[in-house]
């Protein structure tokens, strides 16, 4: 009599246990503006996997919780820019990649739906940057490239070489020293190789000859000019919002 009863009460601890369990269901929605839900639901909130798509193109695959991007998921433009990566609270938080639709590429950290941390970007152009990112821009230390084999290692601000850097020439000429907004600026050293030099370290020419000078943002001699000098985000990372609570 005593087990039958034990066992009662469990089977009621179970059932209690299984009505408070909110189960997800698969549900398709389509809200008065014309934005449409493929995915799972509870309570009338988004909740799990699903797919969002906005009446204007834009559409979000990935992970969903309290009706907002939460977790992994990919989200692309109308225009053809793509995220995938990390969500957090809607926005674009943490580790992931952003694909612009005219080839541009960045991969790296995200804080706030910007580029914040360390990452990699390239251009479509041939340029490509390594380092430090600060609300959306090229700020700290990082290594710019130029298509034509010309290189940048050093501090930036605001998507600027300012600081100390070491600008390397295609001919293996090189530049050490300070620069401001882009530019050469104040005192450096310049290694110059010299014309049909046979020395080679490391496969690459001998500098032989060692000039200090000070130079100013006007005489600024020999900076790579006309190749799509540091260009900021080419596309909007504003983030379209999930509405919270749908209703079929």
């Amino acid at each position: 009599m005593q087990n039958q009863h034990t066992k009662a009460v469990w089977a009621l601890i179970c059932l209690l246990g299984l009505a408070s369990y909110a189960v997800a269901e698969q549900q398709e929605l389509t809200l008065a503006n014309g934005d449409r839900y493929e995915g799972e639901v509870i309570d009338g909130a988004l909740e799990g996997f699903g797919r969002y798509t906005w009446a204007d193109g834009k559409r979000y695959e990935g992970n969903f919780s309290a009706g907002k991007r939460q977790g992994f998921g990919s989200l692309t433009w109308a225009n053809g820019d793509r995220y995938q990566g990390n969500f957090s609270g809607n926005q674009i938080e943490g580790r992931g990649v952003f694909l612009w639709a005219n080839g541009d590429r960045y991969e790296g950290s995200f804080v706030a739906s910007q580029r914040s941390g360390q990452g990699v970007m390239q251009w479509q152009g041939g340029q490509r940057y390594e380092g430090q990112f600060v609300a959306g821009m090229m700020s700290g230390q990082g290594e710019y490239q130029w298509p034509d084999g010309t290189s940048y290692t050093g501090m930036f601000v605001q998507d600027r070489h300012s600081g100390l850097g070491i600008l390397i020439y295609p001919d293996v000429s090189i530049f050490t020293g300070f620069f401001l907004e882009g530019r050469r600026h104040g005192m450096g050293v310049e290694q110059q190789k010299p014309a049909h030099s046979r020395c080679k370290v490391g496969g690459r020419a001998c500098c032989r000859s060692l000039k200090r000078l000070s130079v100013t943002p006007d005489a600024a001699p020999r900076m790579p000019m006309g190749l799509g000098w540091l260009e900021p985000m080419t596309a909007s990372m504003d983030l379209p919002t999930v509405t919270d609570t749908l209703s079929p």
